[in-house]
């Protein structure tokens, strides 16, 4: 049985996207968690700003950076190549009407001389003229390029003709190929399994399915269909599918998209006919929560829980959180313990929000809301800034407007608020509240999450969130 490798482009996919605005440390940590899943392959964009972090926290895993010729001599790409850690690159080429060998020879040297493996990446190729595919695998194959990819960037093909021409293109070559498709059909990843089933060694998806328009292959959909049917594929991948579902979790909460309760593979509801009854004449392996690294059980916590026991059970749900943010998670978690029994989903709400903190320039020490239908709301907000608290009070349409703009008034950051979301954890009247927000910062958009029963509390944290986002871009 043979092992197809995954190269995740999560961060290439959303470094073209402000919805997905991610942070240089936000997207180091979701490398060294993508490395601990095993993907093969991560592979960014050419204008990456964490491309030198994340090369440095890697230590297995193979990073790529994709560019387009023109990209070459960019100080991204030349001090990427000059580094002692080699690499690969992705050489992009857009649709066109015909080959330049010697645009292809020139670029290839460059890449090689280097130390780096190279592989060329034609848009669109599954829809080009088969003379188009000949002259392009020519051209691979004559310059020692590593690997091809089959790339449909529009979206519209179907796994039956996908599968027809990634075999066409595979009895042309001996080069490995790799497969990819956008996903504007929903056909993405039944495009790029009919891409493996034709021979391709090579998956380029990205977590959650994520991407520009409507994103890409989702990877822990490619990995479990086809663990669950190797019967049909006859390969498997080396993701530890134990940490999928942290995973998703992770690059969800970072960019500020909640997964809906009917997400394949990793949604609440995916999986709840896991111990349904299957025929005895059925070929395939059914997929159980805990296989992707759903725990759900009935242990309950509560305020006599000790560290060491809390600190087991985050390792448990997949968290690795530092000695400090375990610290201030442990304390976070005492608050909770004295308001209402805390289960997993509780714990994960909670611990959500240090995946996409930031440096705390601005930590939440008290506040109180004035608000009723008669008058205007009123919300005095008290910021620990550089150690030193300092008092605002402001009045607004209601009394998270009137919260924000009193952070505002102490934070000085001129930001604006692009999207807001909120929703309970669980059910009851004791349900966390878990906010989600966007603010507009020097044209980026940040994402802040912060979690509460008290729901005015988890948007004030959410909003302090984002603007300590938008303060570490201030201070470069």
């Amino acid at each position: 049985m043979r092992t197809v490798k995954i190269c995740d482009t999560t961060m290439r996919d959303c470094e073209h996207s402000t919805e997905f605005n991610m942070s240089v440390r936000e997207k180091t940590e979701i490398a060294k968690q993508l490395e601990r899943l095993g993907v093969d392959i991560i592979e960014v964009g050419a204008d990456c700003d964490a491309a030198a972090d994340i090369l440095k926290a890697l230590e297995t895993t193979l990073f790529s950076i994709a560019c387009y010729p023109d990209m070459i001599e960019s100080d991204c790409i030349k001090t990427y190549l000059s580094g002692d850690k080699k690499g690969r690159i992705n050489l992009l080429f857009s649709r066109r009407k015909s080959v330049d060998p010697e645009e292809i020879k020139s670029l290839v040297k460059t890449v090689k001389s280097n130390g780096f493996k190279v592989q060329l990446t034609a848009n669109a190729l599954n829809m080009s003229s088969e003379e188009y595919r000949k002259a392009f695998i020519k051209a691979a194959e004559e310059n020692e390029a590593d690997s091809i990819c089959v790339y449909d960037d529009i979206g519209y093909s179907n796994p039956f003709e996908f599968f027809e021409i990634v075999t066409s293109i595979i009895s042309m070559t001996d080069l490995p190929v790799a497969v990819k498709s956008k996903n504007d059909l929903g056909m993405a990843v039944a495009n790029v399994l009919a891409g493996v089933r034709a021979g391709a060694v090579t998956v380029e998806c990205s977590v959650n399915g994520l991407g520009r328009r409507a994103g890409n292959a989702a990877l822990e959909e490619v990995v479990m269909a086809l663990k669950a049917r190797k019967d049909f594929y006859n390969c498997d991948t080396a993701i530890n599918t134990k940490l999928l579902f942290r995973t998703g979790k992770m690059v969800s909460t970072v960019v500020g998209l909640p997964l809906s309760g009917g997400k394949a593979i990793i949604g609440d509801k995916a999986l709840l006919n896991f111990d349904l009854e299957i025929p005895e004449t059925a070929n395939f392996a059914a997929i159980k929560p805990e296989d992707v690294g759903i725990i759900r059980n009935s242990l309950v916590l509560g305020k006599r829980t000790t560290e060491s026991v809390f600190e087991e059970r985050v390792e448990e749900l997949g968290y690795l959180l530092s000695p400090k943010q375990l610290d201030k998670a442990y304390k976070e978690f005492l608050k909770l313990a004295d308001k209402k029994p805390v289960d997993d989903r509780d714990i994960e709400a909670m611990l959500a929000p240090f995946e996409a903190e930031s440096e705390s320039n601005f930590t939440l020490e008290n506040f109180v809301i004035n608000s009723g239908s008669m008058i205007p709301s009123t919300a005095t907000v008290i910021l620990n800034v550089a150690g030193e608290n300092i008092t605002n009070v402001a009045t607004g349409y209601g009394p998270v407007d009137a919260a924000f703009k009193a952070i505002d008034a102490v934070s000085g950051i001129d930001v604006s608020l692009e999207d807001f979301s909120l929703h309970s954890v669980t059910s009851g009247e004791d349900a966390l509240g878990d906010a989600v927000l966007k603010i507009k910062y020097n044209d980026k958009i940040l994402t802040g999450r912060g979690v509460s029963t008290d729901i005015v509390e988890a948007s004030i944290r959410a909003y302090i969130n984002a603007i300590n986002k938008a303060a570490v871009i201030a201070s470069e």
